[in-house]
């Protein structure tokens, strides 16, 4: 999750915060430039990661995949944080809960990152 926060589109347009999808920008094999939309989604079963093409404008899957990510993750929200120029994202705050079965003992813990866009393509 970290590394696709990282790499995602500086533009505000190319996110969705409220259904938690993102554009991300990386280099295919070739040199070019190849966007693909991310997002997550945590269900009864846990945390699932979905990639694929996203509308942006009608909040919307168009083709997407799944993938199980943990059981662990019981919520997640995702804020973002604007330069004050330009109004470009620089980066982004994810909350999520946890449940930590091991250590303890189905205890529900509250997490907060800031995860800084590094993305080296735009």
């Amino acid at each position: 999750m970290r590394r696709d926060l990282q790499c995602a589109s500086n533009n505000q347009l190319d996110w969705d915060t409220e259904n938690f999808v993102l554009k991300r920008i990386s280099l295919n094999c070739k040199g070019e430039v190849e966007p693909i939309d991310i997002g997550w989604q945590v269900r009864d079963k846990g945390l699932f990661r979905i990639s694929g093409v996203y509308d942006f404008i009608n909040k919307k899957w168009i083709s997407r995949s799944y993938s199980f990510l943990g059981d662990q993750i019981k919520s997640i929200k995702l804020n973002l944080l604007f330069s004050k120029k330009g109004g470009l994202v620089v980066a982004s705050k994810i909350m999520w809960k946890t449940i930590d079965w091991k250590f303890a003992k189905n205890k529900q813990m509250d997490f907060v990152e800031i995860i800084p866009l590094e993305n080296r393509v735009i």
